[in-house]
């Protein structure tokens, strides 16, 4: 099974980095400077999950342009976030890992 795109807005500290990569098929915008409306629209195009900071600005148009992004996907996402940040184990997200 090919792993689900997530884009994440800003660079996140390790272990959150890693897990997170080794999940999905992470594309990290590698600043920790909030990317412009525009290009932040584009960044997350098809992606299935957004991963952001609470001052990104995330319209319905981001949403828009990440397509289809899964409610349970968005779950999946945010409990490893937050075994990450508890320093647990995060949930087994992929299939047959």
């Amino acid at each position: 099974m090919d792993k689900q795109r997530v884009a994440i807005s800003r660079k996140v500290p390790e272990p959150l980095m890693s897990m997170l990569s080794k999940q999905f098929a992470a594309d990290i915008h590698d600043s920790t400077d909030p990317m412009p409306p525009e290009k932040l629209t584009a960044f997350v195009r098809g992606a299935h999950a957004i991963v952001s900071i609470a001052d990104d600005k995330i319209t319905g148009e981001v949403c828009d342009a990440a397509g289809p992004v899964r409610e349970a996907m968005g779950r999946l996402v945010a409990e490893s976030v937050t075994a990450a940040l508890s320093g647990l184990t995060p949930p087994n997200l992929v299939e047959g890992t």
